[in-house]
């Protein structure tokens, strides 16, 4: 995940592996390390079972507009309850650095697929998309717009039967269709005529500076990620 607010670069600390979070959390390993922060997989001790934690870095952790942001993840997330949208389990601070805890996906991004095999066959695509959109359209009937769907964010694990079958990850630009409703009051977190999210997988109005929040500029995206699954570009 970028984020073009983030204060200054940090440094990964894998010296936080080990360490126990809240007294429950005990971080196993890193995962993966980005922009805002880092993401460990856990052994929840009261539950006994794993998870996946997203902790901020600490320079992330002292701009407001990233822990904002990140606080928007989770509850964006959290309250749309769908099997292809990633659980969220909790959400805590730890020295005062905020952190994620979600289900841990025993899987690979749909990015490495497309590295790995470069063209999929029609009907894996068309399967694929299928989910995204199923899990998308549970998002938008809660009024929420991922903004920022891309394959790094399409996470594919075994489920249900079936190999390919897609969590969508990362709500760290979600926003609302009608700001006035839930999850957040509506204030932009971020300048106007700014584009968040990828370029790549950006519709044409957003690229021209319009940020007007309309759920076809998330079917847009997956239409993006269909062409690369099926042309390998």
């Amino acid at each position: 995940m970028a984020d073009s607010e983030e204060p200054k670069r940090r440094v990964p600390d894998p010296g936080l592996v080990g360490t126990t979070l809240q007294g429950r959390y005990h971080l196993v390993r890193m995962l993966g390390d980005g922009g805002m922060g880092a993401v460990y997989k856990a052994a929840d001790q009261v539950l006994r079972r794993f998870v996946a934690i997203k902790l901020l870095h600490p320079a992330t952790a002292e701009n407001p507009s990233a822990v904002e942001r990140f606080v928007r993840e989770a509850r964006s997330a959290a309250a749309i309850g769908h099997p292809n949208i990633i659980d969220i389990l909790d959400f805590g601070y730890e020295k005062g650095r905020p952190f994620l805890v979600m289900e841990y996906l025993r899987g690979r991004a749909l990015s490495e697929l497309i590295a790995e095999e470069r063209r999929l066959s029609i009907e894996r695509s068309v399967n694929i998309a299928t989910h995204s959109l199923a899990g998308l359209a549970a998002a938008h009937d809660r009024g929420i717009l991922h903004r920022d769907l891309k394959p790094a964010n399409l996470m594919l694990i075994a489920m249900l039967g079936d190999s390919d079958f897609v969590k969508v990850c990362d709500f760290g630009f979600a926003a609302l269709v009608q700001p006035s409703q839930r999850i957040e009051d509506g204030k932009s977190l971020t300048p106007a005529r700014t584009l968040v999210g990828t370029p790549a997988y950006a519709a044409p109005e957003r690229l021209r500076g319009d940020d007007t929040r309309d759920p076809r500029i998330d079917v847009y995206a997956i239409g993006v990620v269909l062409f690369e699954m099926l042309a390998g570009r």
